[in-house]
């Protein structure tokens, strides 16, 4: 499986004693491409949504910050009933009128920086929780543990990491995480 994801987020964050916060919104649009039984010549489907969270973070000693934040993202699905073969059509159609996912997901994090303003190393543990309607008790829930090390340099911020996600019927996930943002 491959997926992009572009992603357009507006950030706010300030100061308020000693906690900084962030407060991110934004919509999203992608594709996954992948290969399984249903797909075996490959498919895919298109992905758009939106995403609000907030964060509140605070320095638990010089160099070692603590956060703790939570983000409601709403996504729909589409396949194109055209890229799918006839025999597949009803799977395309079975998809494309699910609901859309709603998750919420709580997380708390540690950050050590490493070199100030210049590169830094995440570790975080969230609990994702799909809230729409129609999902089975078994695919409700899942942890995600997440390790990311970020590189910025000027305009630019450079992440690559690893995240394991379980509790799950049937399915652990690996995943290596890499993006590259531009911040203005």
């Amino acid at each position: 499986m491959v997926f992009a994801l572009i992603s357009i987020l507006w950030e706010y964050s300030g100061d308020l004693d000693n906690y900084h916060y962030i407060l991110t919104a934004g919509p999203s649009g992608g594709v996954t491409y992948l290969k399984s039984d249903f797909f075996p010549e490959g498919g895919g489907y298109l992905q758009y949504g939106a995403l609000i969270e907030g964060a509140l973070s605070r320095t638990l000693v010089k160099r070692l910050t603590g956060k703790v934040g939570l983000s409601y993202q709403y996504l729909e699905r589409s396949i194109p009933s055209d890229l799918v073969a006839d025999e597949l059509k009803w799977l395309a159609d079975a998809f494309n009128e699910a609901p859309a996912d709603q998750i919420v997901t709580p997380s708390v994090g540690l950050t050590v920086n490493a070199i100030p303003k210049r590169f830094d190393l995440d570790f975080s543990v969230a609990r994702v929780h799909q809230v729409g309607s129609g999902v089975v008790d078994e695919f409700k829930s899942q942890t995600v543990v997440t390790a990311l090390g970020s590189l910025t340099l000027g305009k630019f911020r450079g992440q690559l990491g690893y995240q394991t996600s379980f509790e799950i019927e049937d399915y652990t996930g690996y995943s290596v995480i890499a993006s590259i943002r531009y911040l203005w």
